[in-house]
């Protein structure tokens, strides 16, 4: 599968629930990867600084809220919840 960046959201959407229906993919697997496809997508368009967080909250103060900015910050807060879940089980 092939993403790129003139796909519309719901293209994207539909192409990654396709490939998932053919692997089996826990629930947690899919939300890891939608993650980081969202961290990927976000800091695509943000300066990058030593540390992830400073480079977001820099360009939040920077240009305000962007598309790119909150994709980098849910991303970011869906892996720290995985991660955290992790701990859990």
């Amino acid at each position: 599968m092939k993403l790129n960046m003139s796909m519309s959201n719901k293209e994207i959407t539909e192409n990654l629930l396709l490939e998932f229906s053919k692997h089996d993919k826990s629930i947690i697997d899919v939300i890891e990867i939608l993650s980081n496809v969202m961290v990927q997508t976000g800091f695509s368009n943000i300066e990058k600084y030593s540390d992830a967080l400073e480079s977001v909250a820099n360009d939040v103060k920077s240009n305000g809220d962007t598309l790119h900015n909150a994709l980098a910050r849910q991303g970011m807060l869906m892996l720290t919840w995985l991660k955290s879940e992790e701990k859990n089980v």
